[in-house]
């Protein structure tokens, strides 16, 4: 070395000495802390990947504690629903003891107070089952969201069912008797038509309603009040937009007296309240439609227990059709805008009533307001109208500013006397002979079965029996879950005798059989104000019969009505209906389930020329634990005979509304029961198998966060003898560096030897 000023042996070995140490300091690092990549300097792209990574790991480790929350709740469900189908099979098992008949009304009493003791269970049972304070089984459960992995999407959904009294049951559907919630009234829009409404369904127990176009083409707006009892339609029939000033005023009407009010809500809706028989009270909407051409909606209505509808005496006939109709008569439009706008936006004027029939109205001279004084009689049942005339006058200074002369119509719109539509299968045919009375079932009304499974569509053959056409529904009940059963029935009556009179009464009878059963019995007819008649001799001569026939007989409680029944639903044929020695006709009935007649008699009477054979079709009812609807291609208004009204959807026979306290009560409890655990077996079935997704589930995401963990962790932990290794090496070049190092800072001495002389 012949340089002094730069130690060239020296800085090398200070380089490699920083460098051992730098690599012996990043070696100690990892080994402490145990990871390859303590910093984005590292490693940037393994950084960044380690990141998602562990927000993958991290949420993937969530979602396995979700999933397992998911089994926790389930599994409460599920031990839940193991409680509800035990109360479910005791209910059924009284429902089976109680369908026996030896019990008494005692026995029964106490049968059922076990039975409401169950509901009342099952009740708390829904509402008290809970996990997390979530309730569980009252129906609140509905689509709830389990995150069962790490992106937004990774979802499973969970709907448990509604497992109080009131949501257990099954869905049923009869061809008969359609004045259950089936009932349908129009729900009047605010756009300008000129259809006629048809909609929403109505409350139980009130008649078949529909809306139908009564009126004549005008040019204006119609207001329809209804509950799905009664109805109430404004219409104007002056030129257009009348009906909102009107409205405004005798919308006000204050009927309270007669258990009416009207009160405005909002720009155009009325809330029409009435009071029926004094112990029942409805809420009407009223809805506004427009339409270029207007006429007046009016619907027909049957108060549910001969009750007045609106009305100051009692309706003759008990089960009649009542509807009313507010007419406006006159007016145009400057005039009835008028009325709204000086009162809005004039002070100190007053408000008078004129004309014919003011004297049965009131009015607030300062706001308006109407207040009616009317008999609404309804004693005739005739369809007749009452109209009042009267003119509403607003006045300032002495000063008449605007008339309104106003009509107001009340209609009795007569139908059916009878509450329930009776389709024209089940409807007694009579003839002179069997060859003019075939099946009411027709061709044309092919059945549209829509199923919790599926749908199908069934052909039905015109002419066939109730119980042809269970079988082809029974025969694709796996496609869509629905299945049915088939019951024909008849009453029969004879009218009282002046006096004390018996006679032999004999026909042919026809059910499952085609070769005739000569059916005789001797009948006590009754007498006018006397005794009832008695038919319990002819009964016992059906009943001889029903092995070979397929039908029973029974009477009514007091002998005078034979109800006739084939619970396999064949058509129930009699012919050549005779007396032995007088000339008396038999009243004839189609009859509900419970046996009570429907609708007028048919007459049959002896005599070749007369209508002595009569033929009655069955009826069909529709089962299944889960809502369905029916569609048919015909009904009794064009031409069908299994119904008289469109079918619509089934309604639900909850657990809660039934009791055993009758044979038939029990029955229908017992089928109620069964599709209510049909829908808990399924549910219970639906839990475990969201149990086993979700372990499935666990499995699988445990299985994810294995082998991301392992990629992670090749990534960024250190390899501990690799890097034990390298701090060795590194401390061991680090020791001979510093060796080194002093050997090259004193090698320059040597340079010194040459200034010695």
């Amino acid at each position: 070395m012949s340089k002094i000023n730069t130690n060239m042996a020296s800085v090398t070995t200070l380089y490699h000495l920083n460098n051992k140490e730098g690599s012996m300091n990043k070696a100690l690092e990892r080994i402490s802390s145990g990871l390859r990549l303590n910093h984005a300097v590292d490693d940037a792209a393994g950084a960044s990947i380690v990141n998602r990574m562990t927000s993958q790991i991290k949420g993937i480790e969530a979602a396995i504690r979700n999933a397992a929350d998911a089994i926790s709740l389930t599994q409460t469900a599920e031990g839940s629903l193991e409680e509800v189908s035990q109360i479910l099979h005791r209910m059924r098992e009284l429902a089976v003891q109680a369908a026996n008949g030896v019990y008494t009304g005692q026995d029964r009493q106490a049968l059922n107070n076990e039975v409401v003791a169950m509901q009342n269970e099952l009740h708390r049972i829904a509402e008290s089952s809970t996990f997390n304070s979530v309730k569980m089984l009252n129906g609140d459960f509905q689509d709830t969201t389990f995150q069962v992995g790490f992106q937004p999407n990774d979802t499973a959904y969970l709907s448990i069912e509604d497992v109080r009294p009131q949501g257990l049951g099954e869905y049923v559907l009869s061809t008969s008797n359609q004045n259950v919630a089936d009932v349908v009234i129009g729900a009047a829009t605010s756009t300008r038509t000129t259809s006629t409404p048809s909609g929403i369904t109505a409350a139980a127990e009130i008649a078949t309603v529909q809306i139908t176009n009564a009126g004549t083409p005008a040019s204006n707006d119609v207001y329809t009040i209804s509950d799905g009892t009664n109805s109430i339609t404004v219409t104007d029939t002056g030129p257009a937009a009348n009906i909102e000033a009107i409205v405004d005023l005798i919308v006000a009407l204050d009927t309270s007296a007669l258990g009416v009010g009207l009160t405005k809500s909002g720009t155009d809706s009325v809330v029409f309240t009435q009071n029926v028989a004094g112990d029942f009270t409805g809420t009407y909407s009223i809805s506004k439609t427009s339409g270029s051409n207007d006429a007046t909606y009016v619907a027909a209505a049957v108060s549910p227990d001969g009750a007045k509808a609106a009305s100051s005496s009692a309706i003759t006939s008990p089960e009649g059709d009542v509807s009313v109709a507010l007419t406006k008569m006159s007016g145009d439009t400057t005039t009835a805008n008028s009325i709204n706008k000086i009162a809005a936006d004039t002070t100190g004027g007053t408000f008078t009533l004129s004309g014919t029939d003011a004297a049965l109205f009131a009015i607030d001279a300062t706001t308006g307001t109407v207040t009616a004084r009317l008999d609404f009689d309804n004693q005739t049942d005739n369809g007749a109208d009452n109209v009042y005339d009267f003119e509403v006058n607003y006045a300032k200074l002495g000063v008449t500013l605007v008339t309104e002369t106003v009509a107001l119509t009340i209609t009795n719109r007569v139908a059916d006397d009878n509450n329930t539509q009776v389709p024209a299968a089940a409807q007694p045919k009579l003839g002179t002979s069997l060859a003019g009375i075939t099946s009411g079932i027709v061709e044309t009304e092919n059945l549209t079965i829509y199923g919790n499974v599926g749908t199908r569509t069934v052909d039905v053959n015109g002419g066939s029996s109730a119980r042809d056409v269970v079988s082809s529904i029974n025969a694709i009940q796996g496609d869509t879950g629905v299945y049915a059963e088939a019951q024909t029935r008849v009453n029969i009556t004879f009218p009282d005798q002046a006096a004390a009179l018996q006679d032999t009464v004999s026909f042919k009878l026809y059910g499952k059989n085609t070769t005739p059963q000569v059916i005789s019995g001797t009948v006590d007819f009754g007498i006018t104000g006397g005794r009832d008649a008695d038919l319990r001799s002819l009964a016992d001569a059906v009943n001889g019969a029903s092995g070979s026939t397929g039908i029973t007989a029974k009477v009514s409680p007091n002998g005078a009505q034979l109800s006739l029944v084939s619970n396999e639903g064949y058509d129930i044929v009699m012919e050549g209906y005779e007396l032995t020695a007088n000339t008396i006709s038999a009243n004839v009935f189609p009859a509900d389930e419970d046996f009570v007649s429907l609708g007028d008699a048919s007459l049959m009477t002896e005599g070749a020329a007369n209508n002595n054979s009569m033929r009655v079709s069955g009826v069909l009812k529709f089962h299944s634990p889960y809502v369905f609807s029916i569609a048919t291609a015909a009904t009794g208004a064009d031409g069908g005979g299994l119904f008289q009204e469109t079918p619509g959807a089934a309604t639900l026979s909850a657990v809660s509304d039934l009791s055993v306290l009758t044979v038939d009560q029990a029955k229908k409890m017992l089928t109620a029961v069964d599709g209510a655990l049909v829908r808990v077996d399924l549910e219970r079935s639906d839990l475990g198998a969201t149990m086993s997704r979700m372990e499935y589930t666990i499995s699988n995401l445990s299985n994810i966060a294995l082998n991301t963990k392992g990629a992670r962790s090749r990534i960024q932990d250190a390899n501990i003898a690799a890097e034990t290794v390298e701090l060795n090496r590194a401390q061991v070049l680090s020791q001979a560096a510093q060796a080194m190092l002093a050997q090259a800072n004193r090698t320059s001495q040597s340079i010194l030897s040459l200034l010695q002389g």
